[in-house]
């Protein structure tokens, strides 16, 4: 969530400026963080707490792609915004 609302605040002020070219450089690293972030979380989970079945990637997969979409929809509102400058 820190993530999150770091890269909103990030890309409420690339919009301020109107630098186009630097909302899209936060939202690509930003997608590229959490992607890599989320396999290593799973990855030293499955590690250490080593799951007797692969069911427990249902709620994270869930979880993910809920803060993916909404992430996205509110990114998607801030661009419009940089369109409009």
């Amino acid at each position: 969530m820190v993530l999150s609302f770091m890269t909103y605040w990030l890309g409420r002020v690339a919009v301020k400026i109107g630098n186009g070219s630097a909302f899209i450089k936060i939202v690509i690293m930003n997608v590229f963080t959490k992607l890599i972030g989320s396999f290593l979380f799973v990855m030293v989970y499955v590690k250490f707490k080593e799951p007797s079945d692969r069911l427990f990637l249902i709620p994270f997969l869930m979880t993910y792609l809920i803060f993916l979409v909404t992430e996205t929809y509110l990114l998607n509102i801030q661009a419009r915004e940089t369109k409009k400058q």
